[in-house]
Parts: C-alpha cells; structure tokens; sequence
C-alpha cells in the first residue's frame, strides 16, 4: 500500500456492496453493517487499518472475513 486508507474510503466500500448478498456463517451481511454504521464504524474501520498496517487481524479473524484486493499490479507485501 502506498498510503493509509482513509474512512471515507472504507465507507465508500462498503456502501457500494449489495446489502444482502454474501452473508458471512454468522449470517452479517453489508445490509446489517450499513444498517448500524454508527455503532459500527469506530471498529469495523479500527480493524481494517489495523490490518492492512500490520498484516494481521484480531485472533477472531480468518481468511474468509477479509480480502484485500490490491491497487497495483504484483504486489509483493504490505505495508504503508
């Protein structure tokens, strides 16, 4: 990554995501993550830059909760 990703961005993301399609096992959704945005966000956009800055998420995390589509081509790591 070239730089830190703003919360705009994050929003912007996930605002552009249909609501109900791809609901994760434990059944959340975009439609719930917009719905309680405001409750949401402070943590949601804490875990993602937190992540993308250090590689790793939470222990609760796994491969199926995140991926990151790079913005250049052949990217080699992460970092800012």
């Amino acid at each position: 990554m070239t730089e830190v990703i703003s919360n705009e961005e994050i929003k912007d993301t996930v605002w552009d995501y249909d609501g109900h399609k791809s609901s994760s096992p434990d059944g959340y959704n975009f439609y719930f993550l917009k719905n309680n945005w405001n409750i949401l966000y402070q943590d949601f956009t804490r875990v993602l830059k937190c992540f993308l800055c250090l590689g790793k998420g939470p222990k609760a995390t796994n491969a199926s909760f995140m991926c990151v589509i790079p913005k250049i081509d052949n990217p080699q790591k992460l970092e800012y």
